[in-house]
Protein backbone atom coordinates (compact mmCIF):
# COMPACT_ATOMS: atom_id res chain seq x y z
CA UNK A 1 0.00 0.00 0.00
CA UNK A 2 3.05 2.20 0.78
CA UNK A 3 4.42 1.37 -2.39
CA UNK A 4 1.92 2.35 -4.15
CA UNK A 5 0.98 6.28 -2.73
CA UNK A 6 5.44 6.34 -2.92
CA UNK A 7 4.42 6.29 -6.42
CA UNK A 8 5.24 3.11 -7.79
CA UNK A 9 1.42 1.97 -8.67
CA UNK A 10 1.96 -1.07 -10.24
CA UNK A 11 4.14 -2.72 -7.63
CA UNK A 12 2.38 -1.48 -4.68
CA UNK A 13 -1.11 -3.11 -6.57
CA UNK A 14 0.43 -6.53 -6.67
CA UNK A 15 1.95 -6.51 -2.99
CA UNK A 16 -1.41 -5.34 -1.39
CA UNK A 17 -3.23 -7.99 -3.43
CA UNK A 18 -0.32 -10.61 -2.32
CA UNK A 19 -0.78 -9.32 1.16
CA UNK A 20 -4.24 -9.55 0.76
CA UNK A 21 -4.31 -13.52 -0.42
CA UNK A 22 -1.99 -13.89 2.44
CA UNK A 23 -4.69 -12.60 5.27
CA UNK A 24 -7.07 -14.96 4.00
CA UNK A 25 -4.93 -18.17 3.72
CA UNK A 26 -4.19 -17.14 7.40
CA UNK A 27 -7.82 -16.54 8.14
CA UNK A 28 -7.31 -13.05 9.49
CA UNK A 29 -10.62 -11.44 8.52
CA UNK A 30 -9.11 -8.05 10.52
CA UNK A 31 -6.27 -7.72 8.31
CA UNK A 32 -8.49 -8.79 5.32
CA UNK A 33 -10.56 -5.95 5.97
CA UNK A 34 -7.76 -3.80 6.55
CA UNK A 35 -6.32 -5.17 3.86
CA UNK A 36 -9.61 -4.29 1.13
CA UNK A 37 -10.05 -1.24 2.84
CA UNK A 38 -6.68 -0.36 1.22
CA UNK A 39 -7.12 -2.05 -1.97
CA UNK A 40 -10.05 0.84 -2.14
CA UNK A 41 -8.31 3.58 -1.41
CA UNK A 42 -5.89 2.66 -4.09
CA UNK A 43 -8.59 2.10 -6.70
CA UNK A 44 -10.12 5.50 -5.29
CA UNK A 45 -7.02 7.58 -6.37
CA UNK A 46 -6.49 5.52 -9.55
CA UNK A 47 -9.99 6.65 -10.39
CA UNK A 48 -11.83 3.47 -10.61
CA UNK A 49 -14.86 4.62 -8.74
CA UNK A 50 -16.37 0.67 -9.39
CA UNK A 51 -13.53 -1.23 -7.69
CA UNK A 52 -13.29 0.97 -4.45
CA UNK A 53 -16.61 0.73 -4.42
CA UNK A 54 -16.54 -3.04 -4.06
CA UNK A 55 -13.43 -3.46 -2.13
CA UNK A 56 -15.20 -0.71 0.55
CA UNK A 57 -18.36 -3.22 0.50
CA UNK A 58 -16.51 -5.92 1.16
CA UNK A 59 -14.34 -4.34 3.35
CA UNK A 60 -17.15 -2.97 5.72
CA UNK A 61 -19.14 -6.70 5.17
CA UNK A 62 -16.07 -8.05 7.32
CA UNK A 63 -16.25 -5.22 9.52
CA UNK A 64 -19.32 -5.70 10.73
CA UNK A 65 -19.01 -9.58 11.12
CA UNK A 66 -16.29 -8.56 13.76
CA UNK A 67 -18.73 -6.08 15.56
CA UNK A 68 -15.71 -3.16 14.85
CA UNK A 69 -18.59 -0.24 14.66
CA UNK A 70 -15.89 2.68 14.56
CA UNK A 71 -14.48 0.71 11.50
CA UNK A 72 -18.45 0.40 10.07
CA UNK A 73 -18.74 3.65 10.26
CA UNK A 74 -15.72 4.93 7.97
CA UNK A 75 -16.44 2.45 5.16
CA UNK A 76 -20.04 3.82 5.18
CA UNK A 77 -18.44 7.54 4.75
CA UNK A 78 -16.67 5.82 2.00
CA UNK A 79 -19.34 4.06 0.42
CA UNK A 80 -20.89 7.49 0.23
CA UNK A 81 -18.42 9.20 -1.73
CA UNK A 82 -18.45 6.46 -4.25
CA UNK A 83 -22.64 6.70 -4.46
CA UNK A 84 -21.83 10.67 -4.56
CA UNK A 85 -19.68 9.67 -7.66
CA UNK A 86 -21.91 7.67 -9.11
CA UNK A 87 -24.36 10.11 -9.19
CA UNK A 88 -26.71 7.82 -6.56
CA UNK A 89 -27.20 11.10 -4.66
CA UNK A 90 -29.55 9.47 -2.34
CA UNK A 91 -27.55 6.77 -1.68
CA UNK A 92 -24.75 8.89 -0.83
CA UNK A 93 -27.08 10.87 1.40
CA UNK A 94 -28.28 8.50 3.36
CA UNK A 95 -25.19 6.76 3.98
CA UNK A 96 -23.24 10.31 5.21
CA UNK A 97 -26.18 10.94 7.41
CA UNK A 98 -26.08 7.60 8.71
CA UNK A 99 -22.14 8.10 9.22
CA UNK A 100 -22.88 11.62 10.87
CA UNK A 101 -25.40 10.60 13.38
CA UNK A 102 -23.08 7.51 14.53
CA UNK A 103 -19.82 9.95 14.63
CA UNK A 104 -21.97 12.35 16.75
CA UNK A 105 -23.20 9.22 18.84
CA UNK A 106 -19.44 8.03 19.51
CA UNK A 107 -17.62 11.92 19.82
CA UNK A 108 -15.68 11.45 17.04
CA UNK A 109 -14.68 15.04 15.75
CA UNK A 110 -12.47 13.90 13.19
CA UNK A 111 -14.61 11.46 11.58
CA UNK A 112 -17.89 14.30 12.17
CA UNK A 113 -15.33 16.75 9.86
CA UNK A 114 -15.04 14.68 7.46
CA UNK A 115 -18.85 13.75 6.90
CA UNK A 116 -19.46 17.27 7.51
CA UNK A 117 -17.51 17.90 4.24
CA UNK A 118 -19.14 15.12 2.37
CA UNK A 119 -22.89 15.91 3.35
CA UNK A 120 -21.63 19.83 2.28
CA UNK A 121 -20.51 18.25 -1.22
CA UNK A 122 -24.10 16.79 -1.82
CA UNK A 123 -25.80 19.43 -0.63
CA UNK A 124 -23.79 21.43 -3.18
CA UNK A 125 -24.89 18.96 -5.81
CA UNK A 126 -28.17 19.35 -5.27
CA UNK A 127 -28.24 22.92 -5.06
CA UNK A 128 -29.08 23.50 -1.15
CA UNK A 129 -26.49 26.30 -0.54
CA UNK A 130 -27.46 27.19 2.76
CA UNK A 131 -27.70 23.90 4.18
CA UNK A 132 -24.09 23.39 2.05
CA UNK A 133 -22.49 26.37 3.34
CA UNK A 134 -23.42 25.25 7.03
CA UNK A 135 -21.75 22.10 6.48
CA UNK A 136 -18.88 23.21 5.18
CA UNK A 137 -18.47 26.35 8.51
CA UNK A 138 -19.53 23.56 11.02
CA UNK A 139 -16.38 20.85 9.21
CA UNK A 140 -13.86 23.70 9.29
CA UNK A 141 -14.84 24.89 12.82
CA UNK A 142 -14.10 21.22 14.03
CA UNK A 143 -11.05 21.21 11.64
CA UNK A 144 -9.67 24.14 14.05
CA UNK A 145 -10.19 23.08 16.77
CA UNK A 146 -8.21 19.34 15.79
CA UNK A 147 -5.54 21.35 14.73
CA UNK A 148 -5.69 20.54 11.13
CA UNK A 149 -4.77 23.65 9.16
CA UNK A 150 -5.14 22.26 5.81
CA UNK A 151 -8.14 20.93 6.41
CA UNK A 152 -9.38 24.20 7.36
CA UNK A 153 -7.81 25.28 4.33
CA UNK A 154 -10.18 23.49 2.02
CA UNK A 155 -12.79 23.66 4.11
CA UNK A 156 -12.65 27.36 3.84
CA UNK A 157 -11.91 27.29 0.08
CA UNK A 158 -15.07 25.20 -0.49
CA UNK A 159 -17.35 27.92 1.36
CA UNK A 160 -15.73 30.57 -0.61
CA UNK A 161 -16.92 28.32 -3.74
CA UNK A 162 -20.41 28.39 -1.97
CA UNK A 163 -20.89 32.21 -1.08
CA UNK A 164 -19.65 32.88 -4.97
CA UNK A 165 -22.11 30.17 -6.58
CA UNK A 166 -25.16 32.61 -4.04
CA UNK A 167 -23.84 35.63 -5.83
CA UNK A 168 -21.85 37.23 -2.26
CA UNK A 169 -18.24 38.06 -4.48
CA UNK A 170 -17.53 40.26 -0.75
CA UNK A 171 -17.51 37.58 1.25
CA UNK A 172 -15.62 35.13 -1.13
CA UNK A 173 -12.94 37.26 -1.55
CA UNK A 174 -12.77 36.78 2.47
CA UNK A 175 -12.33 33.36 2.15
CA UNK A 176 -10.14 32.65 -0.60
Amino acid sequence: WFVYWLGDANQGLSLTEEALDLARSLGDRAQEAEILGDLGDIARGSGDVKRAEACYSASLALWQDLGEESRVTWNWMLLAWAAEVRGDLVRAEALATKALQRFRDDEDAEGIAAVLRRLGSLARHQGDLEQAAACFAEEIALDEELGRPSRVAIGTALLGDIQRERGDLAAARTLF
